[in-house]
């Protein structure tokens, strides 16, 4: 979806990207399940201090702890 690849997606798009990050982070357990390999998602969070790259954030992170994957903010 491109318009959830900004970092900073609209507020009114939130829902749609929160759903996206999971649809990726579902897709990424799949794999790294398959290959027995451990996963963590990094170097993401790069944007303004606003309220819709705070709600990026914490969405990308909220999909990666409903999975229990490991993430680092960069």
């Amino acid at each position: 979806m491109d318009v959830c690849k900004s970092g900073e997606p609209e507020l009114d798009m939130a829902e749609t990207c929160r759903n996206n990050h999971l649809q990726n982070v579902k897709r990424a357990e799949d794999y790294t399940d398959k290959f027995n390999i451990g996963r963590i998602i990094t170097e993401f969070g790069s944007c303004y201090n606003t309220k819709n790259c705070y709600n990026e954030i914490s969405s990308l992170a909220d999909a990666a702890d409903q999975k229990l994957v490991s993430w680092a903010y960069w």
